[in-house]
Formats: C-alpha cells, structure tokens, sequence
C-alpha cells in the first residue's frame, strides 16, 4: 500500500543528551510541547517509556467547541540513537487516526538536529487528504520544535 509521509526539522543549539532528556519523556509532552489545542498528556496505560504504554492527550475541537481523546502508543524508545516512535489513535480527529510519528535526534557537534515525522497509508478515495495532513502534522511538530528550542538553548 502506497504511504504518505513528512517531516519537520529543526537545529537546536543545545547538546543531544539534553535534548533527549526532554524529549524521550513519553508521558512529558506538555513539559516541551505546550501548543495549539492540546490540553492535557497523561501515561493511561503501562510504564512511562517502556513500549505499549498509551499516553492520552485531550485536545480542543475548535469547530465544535468540545475536546477529543488522542491515544498514543510507544513502539521504539531507542536512547543509544535517540529515536522515539509512536502511533496514533485518534477517531475524533479523524487526520491523526493511523499516523505512525517518529522523532529522531542527530548530534551535530554540541548542537543537536531534530526530525520529527510520520508515516500513514495513503487513502486513494481523498487524494487531498494527503496536504491537508501534512499541513496540520507538519505544523503543530514545527510549534513543537519551536518551543523546544526555547526550553533547551
């Protein structure tokens, strides 16, 4: 099956082990990422940073003015090549249902590089899905990164 994907980057003047420290808190999303509709983050099942633990994170729905459940599940926490991936469960918000994120760190000598993208299957039946997911993926990573580099240089 075809995949759509992207990936937003950024280069924080900050060490790896630093950065890392933030950002491999599976359960400690709010602590960098304090952006955009996201309420609360909350480890709701297992052990924080031990893959199939699910962090919830509430969200508002500005169209209808509720909040909808977003369930994230930990696959990788990689800290000997800082990689952290993840996939999304989130019926209400039908654009991050299925996405499977991954965040990645490269050390680039003292500072530090961050990717942080997706994966999801291509849905042949909207063709224009495919942007409007980049566009709202994309953006609320480079918020993310951005508040990130504020935290950490």
């Amino acid at each position: 099956m075809a995949k759509w994907n992207g990936t937003a980057r950024g280069r924080l003047a900050a060490p790896i082990e630093k950065v890392w420290k933030i950002t491999s808190n599976f359960g400690g999303l709010m602590e960098w990422s304090r952006i955009g509709a996201m309420r609360s983050c909350e480890i709701s099942e297992g052990e924080n940073g031990i893959p199939g633990c699910v962090r919830k994170i509430t969200a508002e729905l500005p169209d209808s003015g509720g909040s909808a459940e977003i369930h994230e599940t930990l696959l990788e926490l990689d800290d000997e090549n800082h990689v952290l991936r993840y996939t999304i469960q989130a019926p209400a918000v039908a654009l991050f249902d299925g996405l499977r994120p991954t965040l990645k760190l490269l050390d680039r000598d003292g500072s530090t590089e961050i990717e942080w993208g997706y994966e999801v299957d291509a849905d042949p039946a909207d063709p224009a899905k495919e942007q409007r997911i980049a566009a709202a993926v994309l953006g609320f990573y480079s918020a993310g990164i951005e508040n990130l580099k504020k935290i950490v240089e």
